[in-house]
């Protein structure tokens, strides 16, 4: 079988699947000391249990395996299992057009194949039978006894067609009836009895059907004709009838020893194994013409020929005329079930596999070294979407992704860190990783922006295709700098334009404020947040720059931005820098006097991180914030979510059975090094377990964690499934994916990427939350009572925007939202905290027009004035040496001087009373100077 696949055919790779039976197991277990033997590679050796469901599972891994040669060395009874299954799971590949070969190791006979035959035709699958059972071959030992072969199978047949002429006249069920009454020494009972149950009740099992002369009854008759003859070498050499059975295995085994049997000629070598060299075999195929299907008789088997081993070579005789005693016709050519008839080659090692890197954080790699609750519950996402995506039993899967191969994964943690991903970058690149010591194919990765850009500089030095599920970043976007990365999560481009068009359009205020910070994250928010504002026309009326983490520069730079006059920002920070910055803003408000209810923040999605916390400053009330769609009404979104939540629970469960145990305790291995971590680099301290303990339904990133998976399986089954590359080479999935070939309903909805390898965002839909607790909300003149928040019902929806600013308010008897399991309230209206519940101005100014300074003074540009000589004021409503008087600001703010009266003498002491309300300015200074003179004078 082996030389014929390697030496004739010239196959270098085939799948072994063989039985657990004794016999089986043997024959297979040769085969593949053949194959070491004659080079040729096996890519799977399947040994399966005989007449179970065991034996799709093995059929699967052989196909897995990339082998289209399979080797078949079992029962015949398992054959309907093979045929099927092997069908079944390459038509659902879609590799059945690849063709693939089949070598029986027993001889296909009329018989055999009919009876397979009707097993298809039973169930009304002939189909199946006869796609997958042409251009099989079977070798068997060719029978070259001559006169002595013919005589025995003449012989044999006319027993068996006397014993069944016997039995339909007159048999009772007797042996004795129609043959020999010869007594079996083991069983005592008749030759050809059988006793089964109830005892004493048996049967006779003679052959009675004209099967014809079996391949074995001829090796059956030689076994008998060797002890003969061994016989009588003994006898004629010690020329005696007294001798032992090392006499007999001594006579056998002999070079001098052999004869002519009914097989041909008999000779053994020193273990007892009957010499090959030269030695012939029948090769025989099933060639079913492709028009013809539901085939209705068995003639079908051809005989090619004839291979001769001699010599150590292998050579092929083809057949020429049907040979006397030879029942199929003569075919001398090799057919396979492909197309043009060429030989169905074992598909390549890139298309068999998927070797996957993942960049993952379960821990921030810097002091103080914290766990990352957020990395951890997107990284048991992405491990559960592989688990998914490799069950070929799975309905996702079967959905989408059925040409997809299994999904082979390594890991490395970069902590959040840009150095600790550069160096898993590296890691990955090496080579090392995976078992086949092959580079890895694509990665998913990192888990945030600054990580990110690190690691796509290692990454596309080698052209590897690196996918995030959570880093935003706009600058990623530039394919100069990083031309290997994607992502599954929208771009921060997309976020930039609906903030400014919320902004401008739905709020309608020309001008705004943003506050970022310098970290990569931010300053490319910053950028597109600039740029997007000025295609609409959206003034930028300052830009603050804080320093990540610090809420000391953060308290600085606030009070320069709220002495100018700024009350609404659009803020772009990370949810850990959202705090901070809320309390800098308050303390600054309450230096200068300035009512917290009038400043108003524009969050992206990132506040939500910080909403549970209960110490919000009252000065987040009225705010509002926008939540990126992401599929949280789709029953896959869902699914995944619950998923995780029962995965957690399942874990919990396990770890409360017994104390001291871990969560990490109760996860396989493979998950068990990635949550079970080194958080400080110090060996002396115990490992910490970073596998979540409750789920957060409000991340965000997590089923854009999921669909980065969904997307690798999705671009090799795209791949694969055309069927125009017999090898994914460099850069062929990065082209795939950048191309825009692919889309396909993920977790998060429809995913699809542009040519930036940037999640195409169509018309994406936003949800704008309203920020306010309905205590707190200032709609008559009440103060903010409390220190912070209830935090308690906090985020309202108010509506849905979308990427063009189009606006829809929910609708309050549909669920439209949810935070965790809890649905979201729908107020479809803006809420802010001012007095009155009135929009506050975004920026404040002294004058839109002249005529807001007074009788001659001038509105500069910068919305201050600049008033006439002898008048003093923020709108000029001083004049020097008049009669002074209470005033405010046209715009309706609080941010003027209130002149009062000086207060009475007292104690032979006079003193002045100026009471600054809310604002100080770069006229304050004068004004007061101003003031002073007045008194003295």
């Amino acid at each position: 079988m082996i030389q014929f696949a390697r030496r004739v055919v010239g196959w270098k790779t085939g799948a072994i699947l063989c039985g657990n039976d004794p016999y089986s197991l043997y024959g297979g277990t040769a085969l593949r000391s053949a194959a070491d033997l004659h080079n040729l590679k096996v890519s799977s050796f399947e040994i399966f249990s005989s007449g179970t469901a065991d034996m799709s599972a093995h059929t699967e891994k052989a196909v897995d395996s990339g082998a289209r040669l399979f080797f078949y060395f079992g029962f015949s009874t398992d054959l309907y299992t093979f045929l099927k299954t092997l069908y079944n799971y390459i038509t659902r590949r879609g590799d059945f057009e690849e063709g693939f070969s089949i070598i029986f190791a027993e001889a296909i006979t009329k018989a055999s194949l009919g009876a397979l035959k009707s097993e298809f035709a039973n169930l009304n699958e002939n189909h199946i039978f006869d796609s997958m059972i042409n251009a099989s071959y079977s070798i068997n030992f060719a029978i070259r006894g001559g006169k002595l072969s013919e005589r025995f199978r003449t012989l044999f047949t006319n027993t068996i067609e006397n014993n069944i002429d016997c039995f339909s006249k007159n048999a009772t069920g007797a042996c004795s009836d129609c043959l020999s009454n010869k007594i079996n020494p083991l069983t005592g009972l008749p030759l050809f009895h059988y006793e089964k149950q109830p005892k004493g009740h048996k049967i006779c099992i003679a052959p009675n059907s004209g099967t014809g002369v079996g391949y074995y009854p001829q090796f059956n008759f030689d076994s008998v004709l060797m002890i003969a003859n061994a016989y009588n070498k003994i006898i004629e050499t010690k020329r005696t009838i007294a001798f032992g059975k090392e006499d007999f295995m001594t006579t056998i085994t002999l070079p001098s020893f052999s004869f002519y049997g009914a097989t041909g000629l008999v000779k053994l070598d020193r273990n007892g194994d009957r010499i090959k060299d030269g030695i012939s075999f029948d090769i025989k195929k099933v060639k079913i013409p492709s028009t013809v299907y539901n085939v209705t008789n068995n003639n079908f088997i051809y005989k090619v020929g004839t291979l001769y081993i001699r010599g150590g070579s292998t050579d092929l005789e083809f057949c020429t005329v049907k040979s006397s005693g030879d029942v199929y016709t003569c075919d001398p050519s090799l057919s396979f079930n492909t197309k043009d008839n060429s030989r169905p080659d074992p598909i390549d090692a890139s298309l068999l596999r998927i070797n996957l890197g993942i960049i993952t954080s379960t821990f921030h790699a810097t002091a103080p070294y914290q766990l990352d609750i957020s990395g951890s519950q997107r990284t048991l996402a992405i491990l559960m979407a592989i688990d998914e995506i490799n069950n070929k039993n799975s309905t996702l899967r079967g959905k989408y992704f059925n040409a997809t191969p299994p999904i082979l994964y390594k890991w490395k943690n970069s902590g959040r860190s840009k150095p600790h991903a550069a160096a898993a970058g590296s890691y990955f690149l090496g080579g090392t990783a995976f078992e086949n010591q092959e580079p890895v194919d694509v990665v998913i990765g990192a888990l945030s922006s600054g990580p990110s850009t690190s690691m796509q500089s290692i990454m596309k030095l080698n052209n590897i295709l690196q996918i995030s599920p959570s880093s935003t970043a706009i600058t990623l976007s530039n394919k100069l700098e990083y031309p290997t990365f994607a992502r599954t999560v929208p771009s921060d481009a997309t976020l930039a334009k609906t903030l400014t068009g919320f902004v401008k359009t739905i709020l309608g205020w020309q001008e705004i404020s943003i506050v970022s910070s310098d970290t990569a994250y931010a300053s490319s928010g910053l950028s597109s947040i600039i740029n997007e504002a000025k295609k609409i026309d959206l003034i930028i009326n300052a830009n603050i720059i804080v320093q990540h983490g610090t809420e000391e520069s953060m308290y600085q730079k606030c009070r320069t931005a709220l002495k100018v006059g700024n009350r609404a920002f659009i803020v772009f920070l990370h949810s850990s820098d959202i705090l901070l910055l809320a309390k800098a803003m308050e303390e600054a408000a309450k230096f200068l006097h300035i009512d917290v209810s009038n400043i108003c923040f524009i969050f992206s999605e990132t506040i939500l991180g910080v909403i549970e916390s209960k110490s919000l400053p009252m000065i987040l009330n009225g705010s509002f914030a926008l939540k990126p769609q992401n599929g949280q009404q789709l029953d896959l979104h869902k699914n995944i979510f619950q998923s995780i939540e029962n995965k957690i629970a399942s874990t919990k469960s396990c770890q409360n059975k017994e104390k001291g145990k871990t969560l990490c305790d109760c996860i396989d291995n493979e998950w068990k090094n990635i949550f079970l971590i080194d958080h400080d680099y110090d060996s002396s301290t115990p490992k910490k377990c970073a596998f979540p303990s409750s789920i957060n339904f409000d991340d965000y990133y997590v089923p854009f964690a999921y669909d980065s998976v969904l997307t690798v399986a999705k671009l090799y089954d795209y791949v694969i499934s055309r069927k125009k590359l017999k090898i994914i080479g460099e850069g062929v999935l990065v082209e795939t994916l950048f191309s825009s070939k692919i889309e396909f309903m993920g977790a998060t909805g429809s995913v699809k990427f542009d040519t930036n390898g940037d999640r195409s965002a169509g018309d994406m839909q936003y949800t704008v939350l309203n920020i306010y607790n309905n205590a707190k909300v200032q709609n008559i003149s009440s103060e903010n009572a409390s220190i912070y928040m209830d935090n308690v019902a906090l985020v309202k929806t108010v509506g849905t925007i979308s990427i063009t600013s189009s606006f829809t308010y929910c609708a309050p008897k549909i669920k439209n939202e949810t935070s965790g399991r809890e649905m979201i309230l729908c107020v479809p209206r803006f809420v802010y905290s001012t007095r009155g519940g009135k929009q506050p101005p975004s920026v404040v100014k002294a004058c839109k027009i002249h005529s807001d300074c007074g009788d001659t003074g001038f509105c500069l540009p910068n919305g201050q004035c600049q008033c006439a000589p002898g008048r003093v004021g923020i709108n000029c409503q001083q004049k020097l040496f008049s009669k002074r008087k209470e005033y405010t600001n046209n715009d309706g703010s609080e941010r003027c001087l209130k002149f009062v009266g000086p207060r009475s003498k007292n104690s032979g002491t006079s003193s002045v009373s100026i009471l600054i309300r809310s604002w100080a300015s770069q006229t304050l200074v004068s004004e007061i100077a101003i003031i002073l003179l007045k008194e003295i004078m």
